[in-house]
Formats: C-alpha cells, sequence, structure tokens
C-alpha cells in the first residue's frame, strides 16, 4: 500500500513505496550494490485502520533486503506482520542482517 515502506541510507530516503507496492521498490535495489548501507523501514502509513490490511513483511522480503545488501529491516512493534517469522529471522541472521523493531 502506498506510503508503508521506504528505504533509507543515514537520513536519505533513497526510496518511497507507491502504488505498485513494496515489491517493486525493493527491484530497484537488487542489482549494482545500490542498497550497501541502507535499512528498508515499513509501518502502517499515518491514520490507517489497523483492524484490517497491515503491512506485511515475509521470507521474499527478507531475501530482497539480503540481495540488496541492505543492513538490515526496521519495523514499527504492533504495526507490521511478519509471515513466517523464524524463516524471516534465519534468512536476516546468516547474511548478518539485524531485524529492529521500534
Amino acid at each position: 500500500d502506498l506510503g508503508q515502506a521506504c528505504v533509507l541510507r543515514g537520513q536519505d530516503i533513497l526510496a518511497q513505496e507507491d502504488a505498485t507496492g513494496t515489491d517493486a521498490m525493493l527491484s530497484r535495489f537488487l542489482s549494482g550494490g545500490q542498497g550497501k548501507g541502507a535499512v528498508l523501514f515499513k509501518a502502517p502509513k499515518p491514520n490507517q485502520d489497523r483492524r484490517a490490511d497491515l503491512p506485511t513483511i515475509g521470507p521474499k522480503t527478507a531475501a530482497a533486503a539480503v540481495t540488496a545488501g541492505f543492513d538490515g529491516i526496521i519495523l514499527e512493534a504492533d504495526g507490521v506482520i511478519v509471515l513466517d517469522q523464524p524463516q524471516v529471522i534465519e534468512t536476516l541472521n546468516e547474511a548478518g542482517l539485524f531485524l529492529w523493531l521500534v
């Protein structure tokens, strides 16, 4: 959903999710080392109804973060659904990436 994710490096916003979704945004970083030193941040958009359609990540998102060379993923605690959480954590740990809840 529009506005649920962005890619940051330091204080720079490298990409913001648009109508094409998180996967399309991440695909821009899958070659050429453009994601080195960056993080994926995902959270509900402002004023989002949290009863339905919460932001979601899963193993595919974790794998994309690894391939992109990100340092890790930051999620809003209790604001993002993590599908197959053990696999997400294993994928990130094996590659030395962090998963941080704020």
